[in-house]
């Protein structure tokens, strides 16, 4: 334990401790509570993202399904479809002949209006086999076998051949993967089948599939609002490569650049990815692609059959930048307050201990003697009532001494009349004295002279004999009363001694009195 000699230490500790102990508790509970405040709104506001997110691109996934159902269910299509199989029959199996120019020329611009009106990057007119009988965007994939080609290991072939296993007119999506004719670049379709007029219970008239345009998922996922500076949202695939560029490694961590390198280098395989991968859905904070901390809030997505996971993600830092930046304000504010606390607590310390200081010091000049001290009343608290109540203490002191004075000095006169009368006493009593020395003397020679007498004659002698026992008798009663005498005069000495003393004692105040200025 600190042990603090002076007053105004003690008082400025307890100031210290009396006042920071709750601002303290009260800042470091206020500081935990806003920081899990934040900690919640950072989550929520991410959980709040993801589900925007998911639904836009649910949205965009399912508003494309819709256009195709029309595209599938227009008459104009269907007929243009039917023409270009046929024109492909004719031809031998061979594309852009008379018939099949011709057909391009007039139905080319409407299904260019269907493709960009619909943001598409390409849509395809194959046959029962699986031949392209033609395609907006006419990349080398023009009448090419999907199945019996080099695209027969394509996501295309994939969702081709799925569509062609259906009976009805079901809409099969394939997921992203490197097409050759787009230059390897990653590439999503979607297929189904077109019957004749007597849907379903008529022939395969053949199929109709779009290229889906990256571009637009790209700018879904890369909205920046609400996602500060280290914000960012992608879709990861079960194969953990990126099914949308990242924002914040766009090289690195692109779509393209994801087939193209490896899971390690340009793919996701975090925590999150393979939770959201396992159907989870959830929010915590773990380690991105890159190492790096985040908040990372997570959801599986389907993207037609194909099992997708969405995360949103900011780095720890900047979303629990407002939590530190509150307890920093926090711990300046208390250091502060304990600043000012300490100022104003040695102030007031040293106001109260002055005047401590001050009634000890008087009340040491008390106890030395000087009751002539004059107490000034500094304070209005109840250190001025403490100065007031000696100030009044050394008044009554001062008067019981004075009045004690003066009946010293009444006592002192008594004292020196009272010498007097007992000198004068004692002289009487030694004069007394020798006269009784006288008497007995006297008596001593008349009893010798009797004796002288009594030896002539019987009857003087006895006669002399009871004078002498009478005598005898006056002699011891004189005696005593000489006795008595000395006694008193003992005492009237020892009295003397007394009052002599008590009037030396009482000088030194009379003194002082006299002396008071």
């Amino acid at each position: 334990m600190f042990k603090f000699s002076k007053l105004n230490h003690k008082l400025i500790v307890a100031f210290l401790v009396l006042a920071l102990i709750p601002l303290v508790l009260f800042a470091t509970y206020s500081v935990k509570t806003a920081s899990d405040a934040l900690h919640t709104l950072a989550f929520n506001q991410l959980e709040s993202v993801r589900a925007i997110k998911k639904s836009q691109v649910e949205d965009y996934v399912a508003s494309m399904q819709a256009a195709f159902r029309v595209t599938l269910s227009s008459p104009n299509m269907r007929q243009a479809l039917m023409e270009f199989v046929k024109a492909y029959n004719d031809g031998g199996g061979k594309i852009k002949t008379e018939d099949w120019e011709i057909l391009a020329e007039f139905y080319g611009s409407q299904i260019n209006n269907i493709v960009t009106g619909n943001e598409w990057y390409d849509l395809f007119l194959i046959n029962p086999n699986g031949v392209i009988v033609y395609t907006d965007a006419k990349q080398s994939d023009l009448g090419m076998s999907i199945t019996n080609s080099s695209l027969n290991n394509s996501s295309f072939a994939n969702a081709f051949q799925q569509a062609a296993d259906l009976s009805g007119a079901e809409i099969i999506v394939s997921d992203f993967a490197p097409y050759a004719p787009s230059n390897n670049k990653p590439a999503a379709f979607m297929v189904a089948k077109v019957h004749d007029e007597e849907e379903y219970g008529g022939g395969l008239v053949g199929y109709l599939a779009f290229q889906i345009h990256l571009d637009k998922i790209n700018h879904i996922m890369q909205q920046r609002e609400g996602m500060g500076a280290t914000g960012e949202s992608y879709l990861v695939g079960a194969d953990r490569r990126m099914r949308s560029d990242s924002f914040l490694d766009p090289t690195g961590h692109s779509v393209l650049a994801s087939f193209v390198g490896t899971v390690d280098k340009n793919g996701v395989d975090s925590h999150a990815s393979n939770a959201a991968l396992r159907g989870e859905t959830g929010s915590e904070i773990v380690m991105d692609y890159n190492g790096n901390p985040v908040l990372s809030a997570y959801s599986p997505f389907k993207f037609g059959n194909n099992n997708w996971a969405l995360l949103v993600e900011i780095d720890e830092a900047e979303a629990f930048a407002p939590a530190q930046k509150l307890r920093s304000t926090a711990i300046l504010l208390v250091s502060a307050s304990a600043l000012v606390i300490l100022v104003v607590g040695f102030l007031v310390a040293r106001n109260i201990s002055r005047a401590v200081i001050k009634v000890s010091q008087s009340a040491e000049a008390i106890a030395n003697g000087d009751l002539t001290i004059n107490i000034d009343l500094t304070q209005s608290d109840e250190v001025g009532t403490l100065q007031k109540a000696m100030q009044s203490m050394v008044t009554k002191l001062h008067d019981m001494v004075e009045h004690i004075s003066s009946s010293a000095d009444q006592q002192a006169a008594a004292a020196e009349e009272l010498s007097v009368i007992t000198e004068q006493t004692n002289k009487n009593m030694v004069e007394q004295h020798r006269a009784t020395d006288m008497v007995a003397t006297a008596i001593t020679e008349m009893s010798a002279t009797v004796d002288e007498v009594s030896s002539n004659t019987t009857e003087a002698s006895l006669a002399a004999e009871e004078a002498a026992m009478r005598v005898m008798d006056s002699s011891k009663a004189v005696d005593q009363t000489v006795a008595g005498i000395q006694q008193l005069a003992v005492e009237l000495d020892s009295t003397m001694g007394l009052i002599r003393n008590k009037s030396y004692h009482s000088l030194p105040v009379t003194i002082l009195l006299i002396c008071e200025p």
